[in-house]
C-alpha cells in the first residue's frame, strides 16, 4: 500500500467491541527514525478505547474513509498516538468484512511532508475494500474445511459402525424376545435396566465407566445418564471420554458399535 499509494507509513488494527487495537506498523523510509522507534514501542500490546468524538469512531459508524489534516492541532484524534509519532495529517479507512468493521488501515506521508488529497483517502479505501473481500474468503474457506473435516468423521462412524454391525451374527431367538416384549404390551427396558442385563466389557474400564457405556448403547442422553446415576452432566462428559480413549473408539457412535459387537459375541459364546 505503502509502494502503490505513496505513503511513508502504514497501520494496520483489528477492532474489538469499542477498543482499538493496533496490530502491525510498516514504515517505508527512515525506518530507525527516533519517532518510528518511539511509535513502534508505543503500539506494542497497545488499547485505545474509542470516544464519541474520535474520527475511528466515525469510521464505524460511517463506513467511510477519512482525510485528517492539521492532526497535531486536531481535538478529537487520539492524543497520545499523534504526539508520538509526529504525524501532521493521516488517512483512515475502514476494513469491512461480512457486514461488520473488523478494523482500520491507517497511512500518512511523515517522511516526505507531502500534502495528503482526497485521491489518497480514496486509495486507502480502495486497499481497505480488498482486505475486507480477502479476510472473508479466508473465513469461508475456513467454514468450509471445518465442515469437510466434521462430514469426514462422520462417515468414517458410519463406516465403523457399519462393518462391525454387518460382521455380528444373525441370533434369531433375540429378535422373538424382543417381539414379544411388544406383543404382550410392555414398554422398552429402561437405561436403569439395561445396566443390568448388559453383557460384560472388557477389562480397563471401571464400573462407573462400564454404567454409563451401558447407559449410552441404550440411547441416553448425557442429562438422561446424569439423572440415573445422580450425577453431573460435566462428570457424564469425563466418564465418556475416558471410555472413548480406553475403547479406542474416535466418538461415542463406534465406541457403542464396539459395545454392541461384544455384547453380541457373549451371546453366541453362551
Amino acid at each position: 500500500m505503502c509502494a502503490a499509494g505513496g505513503f511513508d507509513r502504514a497501520m494496520i488494527s483489528s477492532l474489538r467491541g469499542s477498543t482499538w487495537l493496533p496490530v502491525a506498523l510498516h514504515v517505508e523510509t527512515k525506518v530507525d527514525g527516533p519517532a518510528n522507534e518511539a511509535l513502534r514501542r508505543f503500539l506494542t500490546d497497545a488499547e485505545i478505547p474509542l470516544a464519541s468524538s474520535m474520527p475511528e469512531t466515525e469510521l464505524v459508524r460511517r463506513r467511510a474513509p477519512a482525510l485528517i489534516r492539521q492532526a497535531q492541532s486536531d481535538g478529537r484524534v487520539f492524543r497520545p498516538l499523534i504526539e508520538i509519532s509526529g504525524t501532521r495529517e493521516y488517512v483512515a479507512a475502514p476494513i469491512v468484512a461480512g457486514g461488520c468493521v473488523l478494523g482500520f488501515l491507517h497511512a500518512d506521508t511523515y517522511a516526505s511532508g507531502r500534502r495528503l488529497t482526497d485521491a489518497d483517502r480514496d486509495h486507502l479505501q480502495t486497499f481497505a475494500d480488498g482486505l475486507g473481500l480477502i479476510l472473508e474468503r479466508t473465513v469461508l474457506l475456513e467454514r468450509s474445511r471445518l465442515q469437510h473435516d466434521r462430514i469426514a468423521d462422520a462417515l468414517r462412524a458410519v463406516r465403523a459402525t457399519s462393518e462391525v454391525l454387518g460382521t455380528a451374527p444373525v441370533q434369531l431367538a433375540r429378535t422373538i424376545t424382543q417381539r414379544r416384549a411388544v406383543v404382550a404390551g410392555r414398554s422398552s427396558p429402561s437405561p436403569s435396566a439395561m445396566i443390568a442385563a448388559a453383557p460384560p466389557l472388557p477389562d480397563g474400564l471401571t464400573p462407573r465407566e462400564r454404567e454409563v457405556l451401558r447407559l449410552l448403547a441404550a440411547g441416553a442422553t448425557n442429562a438422561q445418564i446424569a439423572n440415573a446415576l445422580t450425577v453431573s452432566e460435566t462428570t457424564v462428559k469425563s466418564h465418556v471420554k475416558h471410555i472413548l480413549r480406553k475403547l479406542r473408539a474416535s466418538n461415542r457412535a463406534e465406541a457403542i458399535a464396539r459395545y454392541l459387537y461384544l455384547a453380541r459375541t457373549a451371546d453366541r459364546a453362551l
